[in-house]
């Protein structure tokens, strides 16, 4: 009886410790499992690219010459800028876009000048934005433009 009670006793300490490894185990995986998830969502590369996927946008000026991409520009084919009768001022700017956006894009003057802008859509991938100067200063501003796809 007595080694039937040793049999049964070394038995369950060797279960238990099993169990015991097998938690440890499952712990240190778990942390190291979290520790590589919060490296990467931490990760530089990885909040750009999430930034360019979700607000894709670009700073252009009425040269037509692209300033800044954070991930825009694959959407756009070509940018053209009509500048009115003084030569200075942007009277319409037309976009030109490689595939079809359900929802017109966001653009904003960054210039001294502050503009009404109107917004069609002419044939199915191109945007027309008419401007109707509202406020400016200086005489020959160097406006840029900020635009926003929005998907």
């Amino acid at each position: 009886m007595e080694s039937n009670t040793k049999f049964s006793l070394i038995r369950i300490v060797e279960i238990a410790s099993g169990i015991f490894v097998f938690f440890i185990a499952f712990i240190t995986f778990d942390d190291y499992i979290n520790s590589k998830i919060q490296k990467k969502l931490t990760s530089e590369e990885y909040i750009s690219n999430l930034a360019k996927s979700l607000r894709p946008f670009l700073i252009f000026d009425q040269k037509e010459t692209i300033l800044y991409d954070h991930g825009a520009a694959k959407y756009i084919e070509n940018i053209a800028v009509e500048l009115g009768t003084d030569q200075e001022r942007v009277k319409k700017i037309t976009i030109t876009m490689t595939e079809y956006l359900q929802n017109e894009p966001l653009l904003e003057c960054l210039g001294p000048d502050q503009y009404e802008i109107n917004i069609t859509r002419n044939k199915k991938l191109i945007w027309v934005f008419d401007f109707v100067r509202v406020y400016g200063f200086g005489d020959n501003p160097n406006n840029r433009f900020r635009l926003e796809i929005l998907k």
